[in-house]
């Protein structure tokens, strides 16, 4: 990563959860860009270079469109030498990635700020001090 800032991409089509899970990450440092549609996303990327593609993780619905879910994560990892991806879904599901399992979550909704710190705390344990102690 080109620096050491925190940095978040948010993707959910619901307005009023993208606004709540910003919220969360910024309370606790992150640098946090919104988005509501996967194109978008897919669009910052093929704009970047790979260091300037400097995020530290993503946070994205599933149901934005399951494949286009998958597909702006893949994006992401890529472009990002595989910064965390954490899912959010709501009810059972089936999942398989390509995305190493190690730098994958899915967190099922609703969920409260400290079940989202907890995931982060294990998929990047390098800043806990910088976020502050695990809930």
């Amino acid at each position: 990563m080109a620096t050491d800032a925190l940095r978040a991409i948010v993707l959910s089509s619901a307005p009023d959860e993208l606004c709540r899970r910003s919220a969360m990450l910024c309370a606790v440092g992150f640098d946090v860009a919104e988005f509501s549609e996967p194109d978008d996303v897919i669009g910052l990327f093929s704009e970047l270079s790979r260091d300037e593609a400097d995020y530290t993780l993503l946070l994205t619905d599933i149901q934005v469109g399951r494949q286009r879910a998958f597909r702006v994560a893949d994006i992401f990892c890529e472009m990002t030498g595989n910064a965390p991806v954490i899912f959010i879904y709501d009810g059972p599901q089936n999942f398989q990635s390509v995305i190493p399992a190690a730098q994958l979550a899915f967190l099922a909704y609703p969920f409260t700020k400290q079940m989202l710190m907890q995931t982060i705390h294990e998929l990047l344990p390098a800043t806990c001090c910088r976020i502050g102690p695990a809930p």
